[in-house]
């Protein structure tokens, strides 16, 4: 069975979308989509990439607004608990990873872009190909942020990570030694009211003959006879617990470990 919507907008652009949906016997079929979107001015058929590069955005930064409208818009409301669980983000993480493969099926409107997947692990199978749709406004408030990035660079081992402007006057970065098979290891630690109070995450630096075994760390990359492995704090400190000192700050602290220390070590390049 085919289901086919075809739209135009101001005569410009032609979007043909397919629901594609299969039985076979059983309980219930699958469901795909496919969708086309053709500029009739430049007489192009639009991928997703093309689309993104005149958006002056990346398939990232959606990928993140996908996953906020999942966890955040009340479309969605049903089927996730409230407070949003930490499991539901974890697969929301998970679906909305930047991939092409993720993202194949979408169409444009003059507001928004829409992207469409199944999303099996956030939804039942009774729900079908779901449409997330992303504000270009959205797309462009994102794109300015990303702009205000805070960019840290290494000098010693020429490398540079991008954090988000929200971080600024929250983290120094100390030389440490904790890490007895490292060479050094860069702490970035969290600072509040001037007061240092704990590791946000490391990176560490280890001779590549020798790092066989990186153990818990996350590795970033083998450069030039080095190994760089990541690794964030491992437990909340007593400080963010309930009665602690900063309690107030416990759920800035946890997306900063959880959520945006991920993102951070993506953007781990060498100059």
């Amino acid at each position: 069975m085919y289901r086919l919507k075809s739209q135009w907008s101001r005569m410009t652009l032609s979007r043909i979308y397919f629901d594609v949906y299969i039985y076979m016997g059983g309980v219930h079929g699958t469901e795909h989509s496919y969708a086309f979107n053709y500029d009739l001015k430049n007489n192009q058929l639009l991928d997703l990439e093309e689309v993104l590069k005149r958006s002056g955005t990346d398939l990232n930064s959606v990928s993140k607004l996908v996953a906020e409208e999942l966890i955040n818009s009340g479309q969605f409301a049903e089927y996730r608990s409230e407070p949003v669980t930490f499991k539901y983000k974890e697969d929301v993480k998970e679906e909305t990873k930047p991939t092409l493969e993720n993202y194949y099926a979408f169409s444009l409107t003059e507001d928004a872009i829409i992207l469409y997947k199944q999303f099996y692990k956030l939804f039942p199978n009774s729900a079908g190909v779901v449409g997330v749709e992303v504000s270009w406004d959205k797309i462009a408030a994102a794109t300015e942020e990303k702009k205000n990035d805070i960019v840290y660079q290494n000098n010693d081992h020429q490398f540079t990570l991008h954090l988000p402007a929200s971080w600024e006057g929250k983290y120094i970065v100390k030389e440490g030694d904790w890490n007895v098979g490292a060479e050094i290891s860069y702490d970035f630690q969290f600072m509040h009211n001037g007061k240092e109070i704990c590791n946000i995450f490391s990176i560490s630096v280890l001779d590549t003959e020798s790092a066989e075994n990186i153990g818990p760390m996350n590795l970033i990359a083998n450069h030039n006879g080095k190994t760089y492995v990541w690794n964030p704090i491992m437990e909340m400190p007593p400080e963010f617990w309930e009665g602690g000192e900063l309690q107030e700050l416990e759920e800035e602290f946890a997306r900063m470990v959880n959520e945006e220390v991920p993102e951070i070590m993506e953007t781990f390049t060498f100059e």
